[in-house]
C-alpha cells in the first residue's frame, strides 16, 4: 500500500476503536455535566432557537454548567454545541466527535511532516492514534476535539503561510481562528501570545506577510463580533461571558494562585499517566519551529495557574488537550527512528494504558448511569422525579432534562414547594429516587483518574 492508502486504512481502523469505547465503554453515555451541557444545547439549536425561557418555579430545574435565570441555555460557547446539532438531528450525536479526532490525526500528521519529516509524521500518526487521552475525548461529547482540530489547522495553515505567502492559507487560517473563537476563547489568549510574536519577529524580517497576517486578523475580528453579539443578546453586555454569568468566579486571577499550583501539579502527573511519551520533552533540541511549540505548551500551563478551577480529568486533564498540537510534532521528531520495535513498544504502553483507564472508565459510567438505567428498567416514563440527596450540587448532576420538558422532568427533592410544582402537571406520574442508595464505584485508583 502507498501511503494514502495507509493513512486511510489505519484510520478506519482508529476510528472503530473510538467508535467502540463510545459505545461499548462510556455506554454512549455523558459522564460529566459539561458533556451534558453542550447536548443540553444541542438540543435547544435543534428546535431553531438560541435558548428557551426558564420553566415556572425554575429554581427546581438547576443543571450543572446551564444558566437558569430566566433564559435557559449552555453556559458554554455556541460553536460545538452547534456542530453537534447536525448530529442530534439524525439521532447520532455520538459520530461527531470521533470524526473530528479522525481529521485531527490527520492534519496532526500533516503539520509534522511539514514541520519535521515524514518519519516523524508517522510516528506522529501512531502516537497519537493509539493513546488514550485522545481516544476517549474524541469518544465523549466534550469540546475539546473540537478546539483541537480548529488549533492545527490553524498552526498548520500558519507556516504554509510563511512557507508560500499564499493568500488561500491566509483565509483558512483566519478562519480557522474565527471558529476557535466561537469554541473556546481561553485557547485563543493560550495561542495570541506565542503566534503573535513569532509572526511579528517573521513580519519584521520579510514585510511581504503583511497582507497575510491582515487577512488572518480581519476574519478573526468578524468572528470575535460575533461572539460580543451573542455576549450582548445573552447577557446584555458583549463582555461578559455566560459562563461568567453562571459563576462570576470563573476567570483568570492572581487569587487563585494557590489553588491553581495544587491543580496544576494534579494536572501534570494526569498528564503523564495518561501521555508517557511527554517525558522526552525536556529533551528536545531547540529550534525555531520547536520553540514556538514548545511556548505553547508553556502558556497553556500558565494560563490554568491562575484559573479559578482545574477542571476533570475525566478522560484526562483535558484543559492541556489543547497542548498536544505541539506534544505529538515534538515527541515524534525527538524518537526519530520508525521501526516494528518503536511502534510495538508504543502501542503496547498506549493499548495497556487504554484498557486500564477503560475498565476504571467503564465502571464509574455504570454508577452516574444508575438512575436514568432505573428509569428505563422500570418503564417510568413522562413522570415528574423528585431526586433526594444531601448535597445539593450532586443532585443537579442529575437533573437532565429536556429543554422543552417532552419526556421526564427530573428535579431536586424540596420538600416546601413539591405540591407546588406537582399542581403544574396535574397529568404526570410523581415519584421519588433516593441518590444516597446508588453504589459507588469500588476501584481505589477512582478518584484518582476520574476526578
Amino acid at each position: 500500500m502507498n501511503e494514502k492508502q495507509q493513512l486511510i486504512v489505519y484510520s478506519i481502523v482508529i476510528f472503530i476503536a473510538i467508535l467502540f469505547i463510545s459505545i461499548f465503554v462510556l455506554n454512549l453515555f455523558p459522564i460529566s455535566g459539561d458533556e451534558y451541557s453542550y447536548i443540553f444545547q444541542s438540543k435547544i439549536f435543534s428546535k431553531g432557537k438560541l435558548y428557551f425561557e426558564s420553566p415556572e418555579l425554575k429554581g427546581f430545574y438547576d443543571l450543572h454548567h446551564v444558566v437558569n435565570n430566566g433564559k435557559w441555555f449552555t453556559k458554554y460557547q455556541f460553536f460545538w454545541p452547534l456542530i453537534l446539532t447536525f448530529g442530534e438531528l439524525i439521532k447520532l450525536p455520538y459520530l461527531i466527535n470521533p470524526l473530528i479526532g479522525i481529521l485531527t490525526l490527520l492534519m496532526i500528521y500533516n503539520l509534522t511532516k511539514l514541520l519535521f519529516d515524514k518519519n516523524a509524521a508517522k510516528l506522529s500518526f501512531i502516537l497519537l492514534g493509539s493513546n488514550p487521552f485522545f481516544l476517549f475525548n474524541s469518544a465523549s461529547f466534550f469540546t475539546h476535539p473540537l478546539s483541537l482540530l480548529l488549533t492545527v489547522c490553524f498552526i498548520y495553515c500558519f507556516f504554509k503561510i510563511l512557507e508560500l505567502k499564499n493568500t488561500k492559507y491566509s483565509i483558512l487560517a483566519g478562519l480557522a481562528l474565527g471558529f476557535l473563537i466561537l469554541t473556546r476563547f481561553s485557547d485563543v489568549i493560550i495561542l495570541s501570545i506565542p503566534i503573535t510574536t513569532y509572526a511579528m519577529f517573521k513580519l519584521y524580517k520579510n514585510k511581504k506577510l503583511t497582507t497575510n497576517f491582515a487577512i488572518i486578523g480581519i476574519i478573526a475580528l468578524f468572528f470575535l463580533g460575533i461572539q460580543l453579539y451573542l455576549n450582548y443578546t445573552l447577557n446584555n453586555n458583549p463582555f461578559l461571558f455566560s459562563y461568567q454569568i453562571y459563576n462570576p468566579k470563573d476567570n483568570i486571577s492572581f487569587n487563585h494562585i494557590e489553588w491553581g499550583l495544587n491543580a496544576t501539579i494534579h494536572n501534570l502527573k494526569s498528564l503523564i499517566f495518561w501521555f508517557p511519551f511527554c517525558i522526552f520533552l525536556p529533551f528536545i533540541k531547540h529550534g525555531k519551529k520547536s520553540s514556538l511549540l514548545i511556548s505553547i505548551f508553556v502558556l497553556n500551563i500558565l494560563f490554568y495557574l491562575f484559573y479559578f478551577s482545574a477542571g476533570g480529568d475525566q478522560y484526562g486533564p483535558r484543559y492541556y488537550y489543547i497542548s498536544l498540537v505541539a506534544l505529538i510534532p515534538l515527541i515524534s521528531s525527538k524518537i526519530k527512528k520508525l521501526n516494528k520495535k518503536t511502534a510495538c513498544i508504543i502501542l503496547l504502553v498506549n493499548i495497556s494504558l487504554s484498557i486500564i483507564f477503560g475498565a476504571i472508565i467503564y465502571e464509574e459510567v455504570l454508577y452516574r448511569k444508575q438512575p436514568f438505567d432505573y428509569f428505563e428498567k422500570n418503564s417510568i416514563t413522562n413522570n415528574l422525579i423528585f431526586l433526594k440527596s444531601s448535597e445539593y450540587q450532586g443532585c443537579s448532576w442529575y437533573t437532565r432534562n429536556e429543554p422543552d420538558l417532552s419526556k421526564n422532568i427530573i428535579v431536586c427533592d424540596n420538600d416546601e414547594y413539591n405540591n407546588e410544582l406537582i399542581k403544574l402537571y396535574p397529568n404526570k406520574n410523581h415519584t421519588y429516587y433516593d441518590l444516597e442508595i446508588m453504589g459507588k464505584p469500588t476501584s481505589k485508583y477512582h478518584d484518582w483518574i476520574v476526578h
